[in-house]
């Protein structure tokens, strides 16, 4: 199933994460950057989020938020934006989450029209076995 991602980040993080799954899985039309800067406000966002809500909607691409940090700017006005437009809002992007919910959509049931819940959970663990601590002095000891 082909799934939209509407990522939204502080500073250009969401454009960095799109360019770094792009060069590893190559491209992702369906995944949107957007950056919350400086001197932009929640009411920006949420524009933006209504002209991508509609091309999904016309291309009848359900979607999925995922922003950078739980209750911050961009976390807030996918909330926001969800009441009136409900979907799931994935919070914590890294790559690794990324890059799992983008290629394991393709798993899902094409006749869903909603992303569902239980299939973020799963990539949420998935992704959540990439988070490492890695001691070279135990790695490489002889």
């Amino acid at each position: 199933m082909e799934i939209g991602v509407i990522l939204c980040t502080h500073s250009d993080f969401a454009a960095g994460l799109k360019g770094a799954v792009e060069m590893i899985a190559g491209e992702q039309k369906n995944l949107k950057a957007v950056c919350f800067h400086n001197g932009s406000s929640m009411e920006d966002l949420l524009d933006t989020f209504a002209a991508i809500d509609e091309q999904f909607k016309k291309e009848g691409v359900p979607y999925i938020f995922m922003t950078d940090m739980f209750a911050a700017t961009p976390c807030n006005a996918a909330l926001t934006f969800a009441v009136a437009h409900p979907c799931c809002i994935v919070c914590g992007a890294s790559l690794p989450l990324l890059l799992e919910i983008l290629l394991s959509a393709q798993n899902l049931d094409p006749k869903n029209r909603e992303v569902p819940e239980e299939f973020l959970d799963l990539c949420v663990k998935n992704a959540n076995n990439n988070v490492k601590v890695l001691d070279s002095k135990k790695l490489f000891a002889e």
